[in-house]
C-alpha cells in the first residue's frame, strides 16, 4: 500500500490480545499489583479448565507485582493453563498446565528468533521470550486442536475490570 511503512508489527499476535480469550490487565487498565493479581484469580476461577490467558503484565508500572515463577503460577492455578503476557509483548508467563496443553516438554525446540525458559535441569521454567515462541504458546494453549478458530479478532478485547 502506498505510503504504509509498518516497521514492527505483530498481526498474529495481535488478533490473539483482541479475542474475547485475553484480559486486559495493563497498567493504563489495571494500575495497583494487588488489583492486578486479584483480576488473575478471578479470571482464572471464572474460566476454569478452559484457562486464564491475560495481557499486560508490567512490574515496571504495577508496582509489587510477585516474582511470575512457575511455582507462583502453579499455586494460582494448579489444574488450569494460566498464560500472563508481559506489557511489551516479548515475553509470556506460563503454568505447567499451560505448557502441557500447548505441548512443550523439555524437547520441545525453541522457535526461530525466541526461546521457552528453562531451569539448570533443562526444564521449561515457565517463560517464553520473543513473539514466535509467545504466539506459539498462546495459539496451542488457548486452541490445542491447532485450528486456531479461537483467535479471530472480536471488537474489543475484555478487561478484568468490568
Amino acid at each position: 500500500m502506498p505510503g504504509l511503512v509498518e516497521a514492527h508489527d505483530h498481526p498474529l499476535m495481535e488478533a490473539i490480545v483482541l479475542s474475547d480469550r485475553m484480559v486486559d490487565i495493563r497498567p493504563v487498565t489495571i494500575r495497583g499489583a494487588d488489583d492486578v493479581v486479584d483480576a488473575i484469580r478471578r479470571e482464572v476461577a471464572n474460566r476454569g479448565p478452559d484457562g486464564g490467558y491475560l495481557n499486560g503484565w508490567d512490574p515496571l508500572l504495577q508496582n509489587g507485582l510477585p516474582e511470575p515463577t512457575l511455582n507462583w503460577l502453579n499455586s494460582v492455578a494448579p489444574d488450569s493453563p494460566l498464560v500472563i503476557v508481559h506489557n511489551s509483548g516479548h515475553k509470556a508467563y506460563f503454568n505447567s498446565a499451560a505448557g502441557a496443553r500447548a505441548g512443550l516438554t523439555r524437547d520441545t525446540a525453541d522457535p526461530k528468533g525466541a526461546r521457552y525458559g528453562r531451569d539448570a535441569d533443562g526444564e521449561l521454567d515457565g517463560t517464553a521470550e520473543e513473539t514466535g515462541a509467545v504466539f506459539s504458546l498462546l495459539a496451542g494453549a488457548i486452541d490445542p486442536s491447532g485450528s486456531r478458530r479461537c483467535c479471530a479478532p472480536s471488537s474489543r478485547g475484555s478487561t478484568a475490570a468490568g
